[in-house]
């Protein structure tokens, strides 16, 4: 089975984030999250920029996952988006909705 995942970290907040996907078209990952302030867990699903997945993605809708599971960002802030910024390889750098990083 495919799978692929990666460790997110924030300098300005004490906590961290693991992005999670078993989707080999990568239409579909799953975001989990500790911190001191606020901890849950949210769907992404990728916004392509064209039906080519080697031009990238804008970015990814949230979404609450799972029914039990709390996704403060769609909850109590209203995020349905976040950003996702790239290198020129593709890799991620970032991923930030309407408050932040």
């Amino acid at each position: 089975m495919w799978y692929w995942m990666n460790y997110l970290t924030n300098d300005e907040v004490d906590g961290f984030g693991v992005i999670w996907t078993y989707d080999q078209e990568l239409n579909e990952f799953e975001l989990s999250w500790m911190g001191s302030e606020m901890s849950g867990w949210c769907t992404l699903t990728t916004d392509w920029k064209t039906d080519n997945m080697e031009d990238g993605a804008w970015g990814f809708f949230v979404t609450a996952t799972y029914g039990d599971e709390y996704c403060p960002y769609v909850e109590d802030e209203g995020w349905v988006y976040a950003w996702l910024t790239s290198d020129e390889e593709g890799n991620p750098l970032t991923l930030e909705g309407p408050y932040g990083n």
